[in-house]
């Protein structure tokens, strides 16, 4: 007879109770504590149940679909659906030997996505398995299985709202009738860190249902509490200069250099601006997200990007590809210099620069917050609040107007030695978290929405569409120039931002490698004026020992509340400030700023289900009835 399970009741903070936002710990000592409460409780032949989701039909349906009262058409019923545990003795279907993670050296398996449309989140998961430090940053999210195998408990963290959180799960996975799992998994379904990682982000967010729809960004940045950022992927040398001189290397690089290169980024590439997926004839998969692991120059002036596909449907077939022996063929020295012997690794491809540059339309990256290379990320969070009727926290809306877009919040700050920063700008609370996640829903609000829910005669308040974010970088001027807000926009004050467009994000970020020491304020804003709400702005800095200090603030970064009054302040006293004009090093100063527009596919290929797998699943429940 099997080992039995054991109901254990689980303390406070992580019940689901009123005032347990996360349903988790706020450390890692008070997780691994609970785990060894828990552990200290069980028998040797009694496994964990999470008591926040219980063992009768009801709460294990909830978990599913947070309301079964209200299931999406075609999910399977909870009374169908076969709850395995990864490490139990009647496992999951293709699971023999269970481990949280491959073995070191090995290469991490296909991902599959399962029924659930969040291939959001495993396009985040697949960056970070395709990616140099994938290991690594995965052992940071999954941060404890020492009582996995005996008792089935895991403790896995997440980045929320400015904050480390740990949730603490057993190992009961949904599975179909045939015993497979029903959701994202590994291909090689022995390396388990896919499931348990899903499992604990649907408990963090209320059930598996509420994992559907969302944005690659926010899954980068709850997995790796790091700053995501799109780019364009049509300029050289602004890609090497957005994401450092370190990630654009030579042919045959140095170990320092490759270092270099793990410790700064997470990056990906994809064709957007669909609703399907669709397979190229050149193999290519539109929609799809593929890890970008490097950018590499060969010393005959050939540029490469090395590309691994975490989902390995279709083959990379253009120039450089795998299948054209004839390029390599006739560049010995790169061929010895890129793949020395003729094992190509599954899933990875070399594209040229030109290539690249022609089929992929953006890169989605994510610089890391965390120590490494010698240097680390100091965090620094502002809390501010849009508020009618402000001339310094007000809701100017986009650069489009610019009289109007300098009554935005301007947080000040002075780079006194060149270094790296990462600027997020995000809404304070995850509608996600709260029940059924509204992907149209931005959390600021218009003034009609306010006059309206002040009169009930208006009837039910009416919830406003978002109309975009976006964040700025702007140069004040040379350092000690004394200001602490922009008095005009030009283009040469934009020194970088979260995009082209403004989209419809729960946050948006950018990163500036080496940024010039002077004067800068980072601008938070909305596409549309007049949309009040709270908001927070985090601003990261890359110290060394040569640089303590590389980054001065103007505003308390221990100050807890809003920083309105202080930019009042900082606003009033910049009146008497006289503004210097510096010398325009290129044309950019002449130019106006252009004009910036909503992203016309705000959701899209981010929230794809499997049909094909819709498609298994239906015919083996047809079978089953027939049966």
């Amino acid at each position: 007879m099997g080992p039995a399970s054991k109901q254990v009741d689980v303390m406070g903070s992580c019940d689901g109770a009123e005032g347990s936002r996360f349903r988790g710990f706020e450390s890692l000592d008070e997780a691994l504590g609970f785990e060894d409460e828990v552990a200290g409780g069980l028998g040797a032949r009694d496994r964990f149940v999470d008591p926040w989701v219980g063992q009768d039909l009801a709460r294990l349906g909830d978990f599913l679909y947070h309301d079964c009262s209200i299931m999406p058409v075609g999910s399977c019923p909870p009374e169908l659906v076969d709850w395995r545990r990864i490490n139990g003795p009647e496992g999951i279907g293709g699971c023999a030997t269970p481990r949280t993670f491959p073995p070191d050296g090995a290469k991490f398996a296909a991902l599959a996505q399962g029924r659930l449309a969040n291939k959001w989140f495993l396009d985040a998961l697949g960056m970070i398995c395709a990616s140099p430090l994938g290991k690594s940053v995965l052992q940071n999210i999954i941060v404890s299985d020492r009582h996995a195998l005996v008792h089935g408990i895991y403790t896995v963290r997440f980045w929320k709202e400015g904050r480390w959180v740990y949730i603490t799960i057993d190992d009961r996975i949904p599975c179909d009738i045939s015993g497979s799992p029903m959701y994202s998994h590994s291909k090689n379904l022995n390396d388990v860190f896919v499931m348990v990682i899903e499992k604990a982000y649907a408990k963090l967010h209320g059930s598996y249902m509420n994992l559907e729809s969302g944005k690659v960004d926010d899954a980068l940045r709850d997995l790796t509490g790091g700053v995501p950022e799109r780019l364009e992927c049509n300029d050289w040398s602004s890609l090497d200069e957005r994401l450092g001189s370190g990630f654009i290397n030579p042919i045959i690089a140095t170990k320092e250099e490759l270092e270099q290169v793990r410790s700064q980024h997470i990056v990906g590439a994809r064709i957007g601006g669909g609703f399907a997926q669709r397979k190229r004839n050149d193999g290519i998969v539109s929609g799809q997200v593929y890890g970008v692991v490097s950018v590499i120059k060969s010393s005959e002036k050939l540029r490469f990007v090395k590309l691994v596909d975490m989902w390995r449907v279709a083959e990379w077939r253009g120039r450089w590809s795998n299948s054209d022996l004839e390029s390599w063929r006739q560049n010995p020295a790169v061929k010895a210099g890129l793949c020395p012997d003729d094992e190509w690794p599954p899933g990875v491809y070399f594209m040229s620069w030109e290539d690249f540059q022609d089929i992929f339309t953006e890169i989605i990256c994510c610089a890391l917050s965390v120590s490494s290379a010698g240097r680390e990320w100091v965090h620094n969070q502002f809390a501010g609040k849009f508020e009618k009727h402000s001339s310094f926290s007000g809701s100017g809306g986009s650069p489009n107007n610019d009289t109007a877009w300098l009554t935005n919040p301007m947080i000040p700050f002075t780079v006194e030695t060149s270094t790296d920063i990462a600027v997020v700008f995000s809404q304070p609370r995850d509608e996600r978290v709260a029940g059924f996640f509204t992907t149209k829903s931005s959390g600021f609000t218009s003034s009609d929405e306010i006059k309206m829910s002040k009169d009930e005669n208006q009837g039910p308040k009416k919830r406003i569409e978002s109309s975009g974010i976006n964040l700025f970088i702007c140069r004040l001027g040379k350092p000690g120039c004394g200001l602490k807000r922009l008095r005009s926009l030009s283009k040469d004050k934009i020194v970088t931002s979260g995009g082209e467009m403004f989209r419809n994000a729960r946050q948006v970020g950018c990163f500036y490698s080496q940024i010039p020491k002077g004067e800068y304020v980072a601008v938070p804003c909305t596409f549309e004026q007049e949309l009040y709400g709270d908001y927070v702005v985090e601003i990261y800095v890359a110290q060394s020992a040569t640089a303590p200090e590389a980054v001065k603030f103007h505003i308390d970064t221990t100050e807890r509340g809003f920083i309105n009054k202080t930019l009042d302040k900082l606003g009033e006293d910049d009146k008497d400030v006289e503004e210097e004009e510096e010398e325009s090093t290129s044309n950019a100063r002449s130019l106006p700023v252009p004009k910036f527009r909503i992203d016309d596919d705000p959701f899209g290929i981010d929230d794809l289900v499997d049909r094909e797998y819709l498609e298994k699943v239906s015919l083996q429940r047809l079978v089953s009835k027939l049966s």
